[in-house]
């Protein structure tokens, strides 16, 4: 399980809780982890051994020694380089981790009073108030590299309860929108400094890794898709279901399939988005990416 999230949000808190000692330096000022912590422990109610690694925290440091922090550098230049580092630690962590904790400060993510509320409003602009470019970055690199992903919306003990609903139903629009591959990922409200709810965070991890492993039948699979073909015959087969003569599932973490298609044109990218869409529905795969690649009869293939 890799901890992420921009510096500052409480992602050393979080895994000193987990861990139940004290790993990752802690406070108030950006940048205090030096380096990667990795630590084990063992969840007393489910017997799951979780690897756990935290991240993130030298990016000050290292701006620090570059002379990035300096009086003559401007603050867009150092929100800029901020964001490529977080990004490029957090990729190497997805490399060892199955599962991705994303970390955000609950008071940052709050949508402003109001803001969201008629038809004027986009979903790209409400998205924009509720995380910062850089976490909406790192939640896309999430799907593109395979992870499931867990939301931990940090330091809500100190908002309303309206105002932490309004922060998740903001950041569920957001991977709606952004990162459609993990619709539906959990959203956690915490309190790594004080331990709140920080128990769900642990189950939710442990679902989504389950969720990331799970095979589904031939059978089920092909079951599942005469009923979507039923559903949808009506439709002149825009969702290009009709199509499909068999699926099968070719692979786990995560969890990848194959569909095998009549005719010799090849499935549009919208139709295809439509089937993944489905199977995650179907199969409860939500925060968790799945791919789904279609392949034409062997006569048509080139």
């Amino acid at each position: 399980v890799a901890i992420v999230g921009i510096p500052n949000v409480g992602k050393s808190t979080l895994m000193n809780r987990l861990m139940k000692q004290q790993r990752s330096l802690t406070g108030p000022e950006a940048g205090l982890t030096r380096d990667v912590v990795v630590g084990k422990i063992v969840d007393e109610e489910t017997g799951i051994e979780l690897h756990l690694a935290d991240t993130a925290g030298w990016i000050k440091d290292s701006l620090e020694r570059r002379g990035w922090l300096s009086k003559e550098r401007n603050a867009e230049q150092t929100t800029m380089k901020i964001a490529a580092m977080s990004a490029r630690q957090a990729k190497g962590a997805f490399h060892m981790a199955s599962v991705v904790i994303v970390v955000v400060d609950a008071r940052s993510a709050k949508v402003k009073k109001g803001y969201g509320q008629g038809h004027h409003r986009t979903a790209q602009q409400v998205m924009s108030h509720t995380l910062s470019d850089v976490e909406a970055s790192i939640i896309r690199l999430a799907e593109k590299e395979g992870r499931a992903v867990v939301i931990a919306l940090n330091k809500a003990d100190g908002l309303k309860k309206r105002a932490v609903e309004e922060a998740q139903g903001g950041i569920q629009k957001l991977i709606t929108t952004e990162a459609s591959g993990l619709s539906g990922a959990p959203v956690v409200p915490i309190s790594a400094a004080t331990g709140q709810n920080v128990r769900a965070v642990l189950d939710a991890a442990a679902e989504q890794y389950r969720k990331w492993n799970t095979r589904v039948g031939t059978g089920e699979l092909n079951d599942w898709l005469y009923r979507l073909q039923v559903r949808n015959s009506g439709y002149g087969g825009g969702s290009g279901v009709g199509r499909i003569r068999y699926i099968t599932q070719v692979g786990i973490r995560p969890p990848s399939f194959v569909a095998f298609l009549k005719g010799q044109a090849a499935m549009e990218a919208h139709q295809l988005r439509f089937i993944r869409n489905s199977i995650r529905d179907a199969f409860m795969f939500n925060g968790v990416p799945i791919r789904v690649v279609a392949r034409l009869g062997r006569k048509y293939r080139g």
